[in-house]
């Protein structure tokens, strides 16, 4: 069989575009995204992601689904797009346990939505475990939001304690939407660490997006330094999505003993201060639905 030059071009072509086409394939979706599995004895709990206000059918699914989503309000304007746990008790299947905890069954299975805030008023974001009534400001200083929480009865969290929203140009290129805490904030950083009930030590979103291309860093040392954070202050350190996508919600957690019918609020608050918790199932998100979920 005689091969043309022609012929020979138009195979190569193909098999470039191919080779293009499944590279990129591989590059963004380079993550499992398998859903965190069960743990005989254990429940999964979730604590911070920001659900999607999407179909009902959907909602009920993931929600219904083995574990704890803490659905995090985050108390600003812009965020109206993000279910809130009082608009999650409408929802089928929905039955309320407490002030901060309601149980969801349908045929999917059973699970639990839990009522919990971050403050993102300042560089360093806290998650708010536990706190009955009203949210708080969301732009209390971050020390005495701590002190609220811990006066309401409720846990403190830190999250991704070593990156922040990219406020400041002169900091950072515009277009990244986090960066790394400047010295200064890291001061603010360590003060907070000892005052807190646990710090986040592994985000699904530190990632690696572009493996340093454009300015973008690598992300993952963010949870690097924030496992470095919570061994020098006493802390086992917490596991969560920061899902923003129905994909990525339950991706990862701590698993707590499973206490049956006694789960309640109080319960969930006192297994995290008491560091009585797994906290080996770490899982990124793909850098697609990094992608998706960040910016579309």
């Amino acid at each position: 069989m005689t091969i043309t030059r022609r012929r020979l071009l138009q195979v190569l072509g193909i098999g470039a575009v191919g080779s293009a086409v499944g590279s990129g394939h591989f590059y963004l979706n380079d993550q499992d995204m398998a859903k965190a599995p069960r743990r005989e004895g254990r429940i999964l709990l979730d604590m911070h992601t920001h659900m999607p206000k999407i179909e009902e059918s959907d909602l009920v699914r993931v929600l219904s689904s083995h574990g704890i989503t803490g659905l995090s309000c985050i108390n600003k304007k812009g965020n109206e797009h993000r279910l809130l746990f009082e608009e999650a008790l409408g929802l089928p299947g929905v039955t309320q346990i407490d002030h901060s905890l309601a149980r969801i069954q349908s045929h999917y299975g059973i699970g639990y939505i839990l009522r919990d805030q971050e403050l993102t008023g300042s560089h360093h974001h806290v998650l708010a475990v536990g706190v009955p009534e009203n949210y708080l400001d969301n732009d209390l200083d971050p020390r005495k939001a701590v002190e609220l929480i811990h006066h309401y009865g409720g846990a403190a969290v830190i999250n991704h304690p070593a990156i922040t929203p990219n406020r400041n140009p002169h900091i950072g290129p515009s277009y990244l939407r986090y960066r790394f805490l400047t010295d200064e904030e890291t001061v603010v950083k360590q003060e907070l660490a000892l005052m807190a009930d646990e710090i986040e030590t592994f985000n699904a979103h530190n990632i690696s997006p572009t493996f340093g291309f454009l300015g973008i860093p690598d992300m993952r040392q963010a949870n690097a330094m924030a496992e470095d954070l919570a061994q020098s202050s006493g802390k086992k350190g917490v596991i969560s999505s920061d899902g923003r996508r129905l994909g990525q919600i339950k991706l990862c957690g701590i698993y707590l003993d499973d206490p049956g019918t006694g789960i309640c609020t109080e319960y969930i608050v006192d297994q995290i201060k008491s560091q009585n918790f797994e906290n080996d199932r770490r899982q990124y998100v793909s850098r697609l639905s990094f992608a998706i979920g960040m910016f579309l």
